[in-house]
């Protein structure tokens, strides 16, 4: 039988009894110096290490003025770039996602472009219009933003929690927690919205994608009970089907690889409404894919406070778990 390397559930259970025997017998110990004891176990050791799981990967976090770079060594690795800072961009927005960690980045960083908050991966904006009209007003954390806190609640190799405070137009207080792990990320935003009520209102998350990097062909989107559904490519707009709700993830399949970038959206202003709204958009070359998901209600903007909370996945889902 070929040598696979591999080693059978019994002869690691008797690897593993010889090797207490060894260290619990003090004959056998006071008999050997150090460096005939490591060749002794050497060979034990070797195969355990062949037969034990790979380690879980760890956090490393550098800052460098208003970027903070959190990455990842749990395969394929990754890096995301958050913009800690004020203005544009901003506001706690991952600006960068680089899949494996030493590669070009997959999402654009582009503020102040007009349409649809093109901004990273997590860009979050509210917008108002007059009932039936097609013009309104709009604004995003990721553009606009006042930032009055930033602190690092925790900071170890297995997670990152990192938490900011301010405002932006239309939202007179903010708190944005953002907690890292070694699989990904989950951000929780509390948004007091003071910009005009009764009005027909929308709240979006968007992700800017180089048109290069994303299998926009492929892109899927499911709940606890149903799907994956197909999100067509498209630019004009697609109803995700009435069976998805909250929670519900979106599969961005990246260009060449295996890897798969996977949002769940937990809770997007509120449980109420018109979920069955939030839809994909693609706007093609040159500007890139983008991919907005927010509920539209037939409404107003009549609360004072909205919760949002969402988790970007990065790593394959049988290590995730």
């Amino acid at each position: 039988m070929p040598n696979t390397g591999k080693v059978s559930g019994a002869r690691l259970t008797l690897l593993m009894i010889t090797l207490y025997h060894l260290l619990v017998n003090s004959t056998v110990l006071a008999n050997q110096d150090d460096d005939d004891l490591l060749l002794m176990l050497a060979p034990i050791l070797a195969t355990l290490n062949r037969t034990l799981p790979p380690a879980a990967g760890e956090l490393s976090v550098e800052q460098a003025g208003d970027r903070l770079f959190v990455s990842s060594s749990k395969p394929p690795t990754w890096k995301v770039q958050f913009a800690i800072g004020a203005g544009a961009p901003g506001g706690g927005t991952a600006v960068g996602l680089h899949i494996p960690a030493q590669s070009s980045s997959m999402v654009e960083e582009r503020p102040n472009r007009a349409c649809c908050s093109g901004l990273g991966l997590d860009n979050l904006e509210w917008r108002w219009r007059e009932f039936g009209g097609t013009q309104g007003t709009r604004s995003s954390i990721g553009y606009a933003s006042s930032v009055t806190t930033f602190s690092i609640l925790e900071n170890t190799p297995q997670q990152l929690v990192f938490m900011l405070e301010g405002s932006w137009p239309g939202v007179s207080y903010f708190k944005r927690t953002t907690t890292v792990t070694v699989d990904g990320y989950n951000t929780v935003v509390e948004a007091d919205y003071s910009g005009i009520t009764n009005k027909d209102s929308m709240w979006w998350i968007s992700a800017l994608f180089h048109a290069d990097k994303l299998d926009g062909d492929n892109v899927t989107i499911q709940d606890a009970d149903s799907g994956p559904h197909p999100l067509p490519y498209t630019n004009g707009g697609t109803k995700v089907p009435q069976d998805i709700w909250l929670p519900y993830r979106i599969n961005y399949p990246l260009q060449g690889t295996s890897n798969v970038a996977k949002l769940t959206v937990k809770h997007l202003a509120e449980d109420k409404g018109y979920a069955y709204l939030y839809e994909y958009f693609n706007s093609g070359p040159p500007v890139g894919d983008y991919h907005l998901v927010f509920p539209r209600w037939r409404g107003r903007f009549e609360n004072t406070r909205y919760l949002f909370e969402w988790e970007w996945r990065f790593t394959p889902e049988d290590e995730a778990g």
